[in-house]
């Protein structure tokens, strides 16, 4: 080779360098860009990850409230059972005074009827009274025309004894 063709061949070799750290600047450019743009879905997957996470948990956390809920309605309903069974027993105690107020009311209709009846005897008796009175009197009346007839029997024997 000739010298001016050697460095002719140099000069396009150096060229050739330049292009190349060039293209190299380009690449490790190009690299980079990748690499920042790369950094994008893996943070974006790591916040999905965590949001699936905290899904998950949110998910936990719902089932649990849906459980304590659920006892809360078992509760809820035994709670219910339990007052109609005391107001059923409410209901059967509060015959019972009724039915004691309904024998009350039949107990004192027959104590009014009862003394009803005994003011009717007392007035057939205060009758009766007035009417044995009466002939007690007519009875010391009667006895009295017998008394009169022995004193006049008892002077008619004097004044014959005299005579």
């Amino acid at each position: 080779m000739r010298p001016r063709e050697l460095g002719a061949a140099f000069v396009v070799d150096k060229e050739a360098s330049v292009v190349l750290a060039e293209a190299s600047v380009v690449l490790v450019e190009a690299l980079v860009v990748f690499v920042e743009a790369s950094v994008v879905p893996v943070v974006a997957l790591a916040v999905l990850a965590v949001a699936s996470v905290v899904l998950v948990v949110a998910l936990v956390v719902l089932v649990e409230a849906s459980v304590v809920l659920v006892e809360a309605s078992v509760v809820l309903v035994e709670a219910s059972v339990v007052l109609v069974e005391a107001l059923v027993v409410f209901v059967e105690a509060s015959v019972v005074p009724v039915v004691a107020l309904a024998v009350l009311a039949v107990a004192s209709v027959v104590l009014v009827v009862a003394l009803v009846v005994l003011v009717e005897a007392s007035v057939v008796l205060v009758e009766a009274s007035v009417v044995l009175v009466e002939a007690l009197v007519v009875f010391v009346e009667a006895s009295v025309v017998p008394v009169v007839a022995l004193a006049v029997l008892a002077v008619a024997s004097v004044v014959l004894v005299v005579a």
